[in-house]
């Protein structure tokens, strides 16, 4: 799933442009939120008879959800709604265990210990239950966004607009972007291996365009991996210079790319990899939001090799004393 972000030129207001419509977009875990669509969103993402007609708020949606859930009478058959559930609307069904975890959980670790194979989020349930924290918060920061979720792909001229630049943890940032990430990582790639140095400062950047440039890079790097040593890097450096201040680098040793693929792959829909969904747009988006925030991609590549990019960051300002 690309996104990209976006001006309501309307409202001056930040949002998320996802590149799914209809189905395909109800059938994934990250966009559904069920009868929440407002009408306007129904109508621009092709959700028009999709869904039944009313409008329901995500906390209406869970109070009725619970209810169904209470009129189950023994464990197997709540397990079973809850099945169905996750099937039919899987942000409503995370959102119901965040709510109720202390209550539910017990049930399923009961089906999962007389069912050893199963499977909860495309992860083996024993990594599902180590996980659950990060699952369930990234899944609430996910259904947090949808609501802004407008489909609009043409007009990218207001991509760098109105950034909202502060101080950010960059540690914290990249542990969100890797429960993000991590379903789409532990599906493609063999070994994923992370170098972030301890007791990272902070950096000044836009927090929301900085997490979509390195989702979109570690996406992508997941996706161009197809061999049983598939491997992706996340690389980490801040520096005290004021040019070259924080480095994030995404290595992969996928197919790469020749010299004619590299001179295109920042242009917006091109992309090597339609038959698999590729919007050629997560490379594009990402480039802009890097050139917005003052900084640079750098990109090496080599056919069967794989590739590497580096985004590279300036600090606020200059300066020739190091930042205490």
């Amino acid at each position: 799933m690309k996104f990209s972000i976006k001006i309501d030129q309307a409202t001056g207001q930040r949002y998320m442009a996802v590149s799914t419509k209809g189905r395909a977009l109800l059938f994934n875990y990250e966009t559904n939120k069920g009868t929440a669509f407002s009408h306007r969103e129904r109508e621009e993402l092709d959700l028009a008879g999709l869904l039944p007609p009313q409008i329901s708020t995500m906390k209406q949606q869970l109070n009725r959800t619970y209810e169904n859930y209470l009129s189950k009478t023994t464990n197997i058959e709540k397990f079973i709604y809850l099945t169905a559930l996750q099937d039919r609307n899987e942000i409503l069904y995370y959102r119901l265990l965040l709510e109720h975890i202390e209550e539910m959980m017990p049930i399923v670790d009961a089906y999962a210990a007389d069912h050893p194979d199963l499977e909860i989020c495309r992860l083996a349930y024993s990594e599902f239950r180590r996980d659950i924290a990060n699952l369930l918060v990234n899944i609430e920061h996910g259904s947090g966004r949808i609501s802004t979720f407008v489909s609009n792909l043409k007009d990218f001229s207001q991509l760098r607009e109105k950034m909202e630049q502060d101080w950010i943890e960059l540690a914290s940032l990249i542990e969100k972007v890797l429960a993000i990430c991590q379903v789409q990582l532990k599906k493609n790639v063999t070994s994923f291996v992370t170098n972030i140095p301890e007791n990272l400062p902070r950096i000044w950047s836009d927090p929301a365009a900085l997490e979509q440039i390195l989702i979109n890079l570690l996406v992508n790097a997941a996706q161009a991996v197809d061999k049983q040593d598939s491997r992706v890097e996340l690389n980490v450096e801040v520096h005290h210079s004021w040019l070259n201040h924080a480095i994030l680098e995404v290595k992969d040793n996928g197919a790469g790319m020749d010299e004619q693929t590299l001179q295109k792959i920042f242009d917006p829909f091109f992309t090597t990899k339609s038959r698999t969904g590729g919007t050629g747009l997560g490379l594009y988006v990402s480039h802009n939001l890097v050139q917005g925030l003052g900084g640079r991609i750098e990109v090496e590549s080599e056919s069967a090799r794989g590739s590497t990019f580096r985004v590279i960051l300036p600090d606020k300002e200059r300066r020739s004393k190091e930042r205490f």
